[in-house]
């Protein structure tokens, strides 16, 4: 019992929402609903789990309980985005309400901004390119290049176009993002720092042969110092058609304003 409430705290010290919610009121013969934003993975109840029945539908849970409560108990809901919520059950005889409705605002902002994101990117990719074609990297016969750097709401749009020259599908591993040292002299020390996008269009990673795409990378707005690139780094599966394109402090500094409503 004590290593389940351990686990049950760490879950709830790593979740990324933690909310206490309303209080529900239950009477015996009478089912109420709860519905989340998204899908139920998990729930326990603090007491009486032997008078209160539960079933859980998707992102339903549909509670009654068998007898009248004697006492109030906690019900404790963590859903597939590792959200968690707090109830307090308690029995009341003239219940008016069968039904509550669970928002997640941060959720909902954060739908909210990918669709934002992607509406924006869609803009951009019927955009002409402000860059020209120097800012390339090459690697038996594919071709990686940036065609634009844009801010809107203090986020970087990265776009970026991969051109498959060869008859051989590219099927990407991963692409990875950082910043770091231009300079390779030994007295220099080591920078390396990870980038992470918050959004991007380039989901299906793989290029068919004699075929070009264009997408795009979201990112917090940065600088970076003169001595310093911004790295990205393709790395192909099942293959040696890597591809590192660097990126200049002087780009990033350059990016143009996306006039998007």
């Amino acid at each position: 019992m004590k290593g389940f409430f351990l686990l049950l705290s760490l879950l709830l010290s790593t979740s990324l929402f933690a909310q206490i919610n309303e209080k529900i009121f239950l009477k015996e013969n009478y089912t109420v609903h709860i519905l989340f934003p998204e899908n139920v993975s998990f729930y326990t109840l603090g007491g009486n789990s032997n008078s209160i029945d539960i079933q859980q539908v998707d992102n339903s849970l549909f509670i009654q309980p068998y007898e009248k409560l004697q006492n109030e108990t906690n019900l404790i809901v963590k859903t597939e985005t590792n959200s968690f919520y707090n109830f307090i059950l308690a029995y009341n005889n003239q219940i008016n309400k069968y039904e509550y409705i669970i928002q997640n605002q941060d959720l909902e902002k954060k739908k909210s901004d990918t669709n934002n994101y992607s509406q924006q990117i869609n803009y951009l990719l019927d955009q002409e390119n402000i860059l020209n074609s120097r800012n390339l990297v090459k690697n038996k016969k594919l071709i990686f290049l940036i065609k634009g750097i844009w801010i809107h709401d203090q986020n970087l749009f990265f776009k970026f176009e991969l051109q498959n020259k060869s008859h051989l599908d590219l099927f990407i591993e991963e692409i990875n993002f950082n910043v770091e040292n231009r300079s390779k002299k030994k007295n220099v020390s080591i920078y390396n720092e990870v980038k992470i996008p918050i959004h991007t269009n380039f989901k299906t990673k793989s290029i068919a042969a004699k075929r070009n795409r264009s997408f795009v990378y979201v990112f917090p707005q940065f600088t970076i110092g003169l001595d310093k690139s911004f790295n990205v780094h393709i790395r192909e599966k099942s293959g040696e058609r890597n591809l590192t394109l660097r990126l200049s402090p002087e780009l990033i500094l350059d990016a143009k304003p996306l006039y998007y409503e």
